[in-house]
């Protein structure tokens, strides 16, 4: 009968001491782990001022709180396993002390961190959300102002350096548009965090900011690429222009010169006739060049008209192929009357 008693209060404290070791050993390990995470906490940098840096920042911390919800049921076994102990009554008032101490510790330790990271989430989140919305004003503002500027942009250019002017201030544009889409992208990624401090109406109305603002900036950006090509179509057209009114402009002033030249003339000597007989022909000659050159020049002064809307530039060119159609007529005239006062004295 004794025999079977001593091994009864043996086989009992066997139990206990398995079931001791083993709260003791699981309460190491979440004490390692719950070190390890202060570490973590307290080695996190200060929260950033730059809306990038901030949303690293939050998505870190997101992880951070993934984990900590993880080994909160670790927490909570081991502080389980410590109360079943006190609960059951078999340990001693020593070991009983000892538990109760580490429990508290635990506890404390655990609740500490838990809302030492629960207040850095909501700084990082009142942060973001402060920066994004900044970010947000920002673009409406800048929208605002480039819509105003489209608004007032003047026609296009009535010549060539007017257009020149305005490819480089296109080009200004293009370069604000540039800068800006780094933040769009930004905001591409936006967070919206619902908490005690931004309520869903809060989210839903920043949500339709963005949205109404994408629509904006697209179209701004397709604005900006249409008005890009134009510009591009008419400053090639205009050089055109340009070039071949210089090279027709050019002709005719050295023939009229030309023919000035021989209207004064002594056709009296034979020498004169020939060369004016010489000079006569070598203008005929290029007559069939400058026709070309003539319809070409007519050809991309409609091209231009057809694309402006602008009526100081229809008005410039209109003039300026009317004058050299008088030119050219009139360059005829004086060398049908000169050819006939050269025929007069052969």
């Amino acid at each position: 009968m004794s025999m079977s008693s001593s091994e009864s209060r043996h086989s009992a404290m066997s139990t206990v001491s398995v079931e001791l070791l083993s709260y003791q050993d699981s309460l190491e390990n979440v004490l390692t782990w719950l070190l390890e995470a202060e570490e973590v906490l307290d080695k996190q940098f200060p929260v950033a001022e730059e809306v990038g840096k901030v949303k690293e920042q939050f998505n870190q911390h997101e992880e951070f709180m993934v984990e900590l919800t993880r080994h909160q049921d670790s927490i909570g076994g081991v502080l389980k396993e410590g109360n079943d102990l006190l609960t059951d009554g078999k340990v001693t008032t020593e070991e009983e002390k000892e538990i109760r101490t580490q429990m508290s510790l635990l506890n404390n330790r655990w609740e500490e961190l838990r809302v030492k990271a629960l207040g850095r989430q909501s700084r990082l989140q009142t942060v973001l959300m402060e920066l994004q919305q900044g970010q947000l004003d920002d673009l409406a503002s800048w929208l605002t102002s480039m819509e105003e500027r489209v608004e007032k942009q003047q026609n296009i250019g009535a010549d060539l350096e007017a257009i020149k002017a305005q490819v480089e201030e296109h080009k200004a544009i293009q370069n604000s548009l540039e800068e800006q889409q780094k933040k769009v992208d930004s905001l591409q990624n936006m967070v919206v965090v619902v908490d005690d401090t931004n309520t869903e109406s809060a989210c839903a109305a920043m949500e339709h900011q963005l949205e109404s603002l994408g629509k904006r900036w697209a179209q701004i950006c397709r604005w900006t690429e249409e008005q890009w090509i134009l510009l591009q179509e008419l400053l090639m057209r205009w050089q055109q222009f340009s070039d071949e009114q210089t090279k027709f402009s050019d002709w005719l002033t050295d023939k009229e010169a030309v023919l000035a030249d021989m209207r004064s003339g002594d056709l009296s000597r034979a020498e004169e006739v020939i060369n004016q007989v010489r000079h006569l022909k070598s203008i005929e000659n290029d007559m069939g060049e400058q026709v070309r050159r003539f319809d070409a020049l007519n050809e991309c002064g409609q091209q231009i008209v057809s694309v402006v809307d602008n009526q100081e530039a229809i008005a410039r060119i209109s003039a300026l192929l009317e004058e050299f159609q008088e030119r050219w007529e009139r360059l005829v005239q004086d060398m049908e009357s000169q050819s006939k006062e050269v025929r007069l004295h052969s």
